[in-house]
C-alpha cells in the first residue's frame, strides 16, 4: 500500500494504491474532514472498492469486489477548515 497527501490551502488532495482491504494510515490534525469522507476507488478490470477519510483521519478500505491481489487505486480531496 502506498498513499500519499498533500494540502494546497485549504484543500487536502489524496493520492495512492492498496491491496487491502483495511486501514491504510492516519492523516495528522490539519489534514482531517470535518465530517467522514467517503469515496469510490477503481481497480484492475471491472472491480471497485468504497473508501472513507474519518473525521479522526483514518484513511481505510471498507468493501472491496476484488481479490486480494487487486490494485486499488484512491484518488480524491475535500476541503478542510
Amino acid at each position: 500500500n502506498y498513499i500519499s497527501y498533500r494540502k494546497v490551502r485549504n484543500i487536502v488532495f489524496i493520492k495512492g494504491t492498496a491491496t487491502t482491504a483495511d486501514t491504510l494510515g492516519t492523516l495528522p490534525a490539519g489534514y482531517r474532514p470535518s465530517s467522514n469522507h467517503v469515496f469510490l476507488s477503481a481497480g484492475n478490470g471491472t472491480y471497485y472498492a468504497k473508501a472513507r477519510v474519518t473525521n479522526a483521519g483514518v484513511i481505510a478500505i471498507l468493501g472491496a469486489t476484488g481479490t486480494t491481489t487487486t490494485n486499488y487505486e484512491l484518488e480524491t480531496s475535500y476541503p478542510v477548515s
